[in-house]
């Protein structure tokens, strides 16, 4: 027998405990390492998407940049279906040029267009709108003016609506129209009228340009023929009637407007949506004076569009005050803010003064128009804004 004695089963071999060690620190190194992948791997996660809202420009709640609306469109195209807004469709596409957005302008724009469209007529209901739209609305929502209800259906299909008005917009929230934007409309070098050979004689003493119908505008029948009897007190029997200006200029749409406009004899140009183009830009540099004058009963809003050209060819404006306070303060050192009565004396005030008085004035209200309302910055300030998509 031998003398030697086994091991006792309950004691393990050497080699097992060895290998329960390694196996222990395998375990621990492996955790080990596994930590810091975790937290990498979310750091790298959280870092990317980091990365993709800065150069989507998404906010935490789906908000998204004007700027990259535009930029994912596949064609961007500004719609000029309205001779109205031809002046305001050729600023807009220089101003976005400027500021690195591409697009163009089109008059024609066939409703399947694989294109988004910025359209000024939306409010327009016979007027055809593209499958991908951005509304760019002009009209004043705030008056008593009652709008049918598809209108604001159109609002809400729009990919964004564009407004001019800070108080518009908060009519379109009423109407649960949220993705709104506030892109005013100011100065660009395209408003401005080539040069001339020769510049014309500003010989219309006062202007008015607008819509006469007598179911829409009666607010401003009374003020007209107010103008029209105090500029005939100054120039006499030789002042040129607006009924005299129909035949040259095509100023009136209908019969209606046209015994309207021979009713009121007033001695100044009077123009509806009939005169367009090169005529219209003739009066505007033949004219002194020009009356913005108030369309709608209730509220109202300043009718930047109509006053924009007229500073721009040097006519000095005399308009009522409206009910949008940041349009009112824009303005308030660029035309006459007046009111009733007043307005027959600030328009004498402005007919006497001396031709270079009248030319100093119209230039500095020019000047100041270029320097604190500029369309550049005013887009460029709607595409940093977030609207909800």
């Amino acid at each position: 027998m031998s003398s030697a004695r086994a091991a006792p089963k309950h004691i393990k071999p050497r080699w097992l405990g060895l290998l329960l060690v390694a196996a222990s620190v395998l375990m621990l190194a492996a955790w080990l390492l596994a930590v810091p992948k975790v937290i990498q791997t979310r750091v790298v996660n959280n870092s990317l998407v980091h990365h993709r809202k800065w150069f989507t420009g998404r906010a935490p709640h789906g908000h998204i940049t004007v700027a990259d609306v535009l930029s994912r469109s596949p064609q961007l195209v500004i719609h000029n279906s309205s001779y109205y807004f031809t002046y305001v469709a050729e600023a807009l596409h220089h101003t976005l040029v400027e500021l690195g957005i591409e697009c163009t302008v089109a008059q024609d724009l066939p409703p399947s267009a694989n294109v988004t469209a910025i359209t000024f007529t939306t409010h327009e209901l016979g007027a055809s709108l593209p499958k991908h739209y951005i509304s760019y609305n002009f009209e004043q929502l705030i008056t008593d003016k009652q709008w049918h209800p598809d209108m604001w259906k159109r609002f809400k299909a729009a990919q964004m609506v564009w407004d001019y008005s800070l108080e518009n917009i908060k009519v379109l929230h009423a109407h649960n129209i949220s993705h709104t934007v506030h892109v005013p409309l100011g100065y660009a070098s395209t408003m401005d009228s080539p040069a001339t050979p020769a510049a014309l004689a500003r010989d219309v003493d006062v202007l008015f340009y607008g819509v006469l119908r007598s179911d829409i505008c009666q607010h401003r029948y009374p003020l007209l023929e107010a103008v029209g009897h105090a500029v005939r007190q100054k120039n006499g029997s030789g002042v040129q009637c607006a009924s005299e200006w129909a035949p040259a200029t095509a100023i009136n749409e209908t019969d209606m407007a046209r015994l309207a406009l021979q009713q009121l004899q007033l001695p100044t140009a009077v123009l509806t949506s009939s005169c367009w183009g090169e005529a219209l830009q003739q009066m505007y540099r033949r004219s002194k004076v020009a009356l913005n004058l108030h369309c709608y009963v209730g509220k109202t809003i300043l009718e930047v569009h109509r006053l924009l050209p007229l500073v721009v060819n040097r006519v000095i404006v005399l308009s009522e005050h409206s009910d949008d306070p940041w349009w009112d303060a824009q303005y308030s050192d660029i035309v006459n803010f007046t009111q009733g009565t007043e307005l027959i004396e600030d328009m004498r005030a402005v007919l006497q003064q001396s031709a270079h008085t009248f030319t100093s004035e119209a230039e500095h209200r020019y000047q100041r128009l270029l320097a604190c309302c500029s369309y550049n910055r005013y887009v460029g300030a709607a595409l940093r804004q977030r609207v909800q998509v």
